[in-house]
């Protein structure tokens, strides 16, 4: 998305990347959401940054698991993999109303084409930091 919506910066890879996080913890009771769900939340974003992503997934109800393996492993419609199979089937069903894509389909193509556009697989990043603020 960076690279489409600045076309003339030169962008580093994932791999590459370095990410920091600020995590507030056990401050002011009046502050909102609760110090711990920030934190916790900057834990669940280091695991998967960090490629821990499948242990985060597992809090998640089926389709909030079929959803995380689509947006970090990518759309793989011609995968053997049984979780990318239903990852496919899914989409299908909530595109088109149909149980799976048909590549002979115009249409269907379109999706599979505009899908792997738009959830491409993804890696971890160079470095992570976390500071803890109190």
């Amino acid at each position: 998305e960076a690279r489409r919506l600045n076309p003339g910066v030169r962008i580093a890879s994932e791999e590459k990347l370095r990410v920091h996080f600020f995590g507030t913890y056990k401050s002011d009771e009046d502050e909102q959401p609760p110090p711990d769900v920030r934190y916790s939340w900057i834990m669940r974003a280091f695991m998967i940054m960090s490629g821990c992503g499948d242990v985060v997934a597992l809090s998640l109800d089926e389709e909030g698991q079929l959803l995380a393996r689509l947006s970090w492993n990518g759309f793989k419609p011609e995968s053997s993999e049984e979780v990318d199979q239903r990852v496919t089937k899914y989409l299908a069903h909530e595109l088109l109303g149909e149980t799976e894509f048909n590549p002979n389909n115009g249409q269907h193509l379109n999706y599979i084409e505009a899908l792997r556009a738009a959830f491409p697989e993804h890696t971890t990043v160079g470095e992570i930091t976390i500071t803890v603020v109190p």
